[in-house]
């Protein structure tokens, strides 16, 4: 999908606020929009990419959907899932941010994060979780990345969740 006003400075500001709060907490890693990874079918974009510059096969990546297709959704999911599990050494968690926007019905929400679950049961280091983006002042794209992490206790559990089985901090 044509990436939208909302998204672009969304990750952007998604981007600094998490580089703030690796800075507070000490954190070793960096989160940069428009993260790619090399992969076996080309580069595999990313929105948002959180990575430690120690180790460069371990990475949270975070997906935005916001006027996104069905196919659109499970795309990334699958191209970041198979990214992971296309080398033994790699590690990585994806974090889809769902907007209430998004094109996606509830059965193919239900299929969206079974796939996830079972991929990550399967083990081989691959993480998903996902957040629901609730109605929102779509202009405010810098107010609305500071309220997730700083006042959405479910945002913030999820996230560092991933960050904790990806990277152990």
């Amino acid at each position: 999908m044509a990436e939208k006003k909302f998204t672009k400075f969304f990750k952007k500001h998604l981007s600094e606020k998490l580089n703030e709060l690796f800075e507070e907490y000490d954190y070793p890693l960096q989160a940069c929009p428009e993260f790619s990874v090399p992969s076996y079918y080309g580069r595999n974009g990313i929105d948002i990419g959180i990575y430690s510059e120690k180790d460069n096969n371990c990475i949270v990546g975070i997906e935005i959907e916001y006027k996104s297709s069905p196919y659109q959704i499970k795309l990334n999911q699958s191209k970041f899932k198979n990214w992971v599990k296309n080398s033994a050494y790699r590690a990585g968690g994806l974090f889809h941010i769902i907007h209430s926007e998004a094109n996606i019905s509830q059965e193919k929400m239900y299929e969206l994060i079974v796939d996830g679950y079972g991929a990550v049961s399967e083990g081989k280091d691959f993480y998903y979780e996902f957040y629901a983006l609730k109605d929102i002042d779509r202009r405010a794209t810098l107010k609305t990345a500071a309220y997730l992490l700083q006042d959405e206790w479910e945002f913030d559990a999820r996230l560092f969740a991933l960050i904790y089985q990806v990277f152990g901090v």
